[in-house]
């Protein structure tokens, strides 16, 4: 026999069934090699099948985490972009009303353009925030307010906007105006 014979004795019942008797020594120790490798085998595709959960789970964690990322990044970016226009829309505001009151003005009317448009744009500074709040108290809108604010200055009427009685008229008639 050589180092390769495995003696195997193998019964044979009445049945005719077979049942394995025997293996002789080395037999006995392949099918211990056999049966060791297996289980090895069986403890590193169940470490195996544990790691590819745990990664999962992390990949799942991490995509989770990159689509808050993204969400808080296109929030912010949203939320810059209005701060932006918000803010052109003011300085477009400030510098129409600058440009209006000083089409309306003495002062350009006498040659002093410049004087009349600095004295404009300041006023006109102080006046876009208080119709901004003026929006807020009535059921007009801003636009609406800024646009009877150019009427009333076409016909040389300029409201004093530190006058508490004057915005509150403003109000009332702004408020009656939108309700015909």
């Amino acid at each position: 026999m050589s180092d390769r014979d495995i003696n195997i004795r193998v019964k044979v019942k009445d049945d005719g069934s077979v049942v394995l008797e025997t293996i002789g020594d080395k037999g006995e120790k392949s099918f211990q090699r056999v049966e060791r490798s297996s289980r090895e085998a069986n403890n590193s595709i169940g470490l195996l099948s544990r790691n590819v959960l745990e990664m999962a789970t992390g990949f799942g964690i991490a995509e989770l985490a990159l689509d808050a990322v993204r969400t808080g990044m296109r929030e912010l970016r949203e939320e810059v972009t209005g701060g932006f226009n918000a803010v052109e829309e003011f300085n477009l505001s400030v510098a129409s009303m600058s440009g209006f009151m000083t089409t309306f003005s003495k002062k350009a009317a006498d040659g002093d353009l410049a004087g009349a448009f600095i004295e404009a744009n300041a006023y006109a500074k102080a006046l876009i925030p208080t119709l901004e709040i003026m929006d807020a108290k009535t059921i007009a809108t801003g636009k609406d307010l800024k646009v009877i604010a150019e009427t009333m200055m076409m016909h040389g009427t300029i409201m004093d906007i530190n006058n508490q009685r004057q915005v509150e008229g403003l109000l009332n008639i702004v408020n009656v105006l939108k309700m015909i």
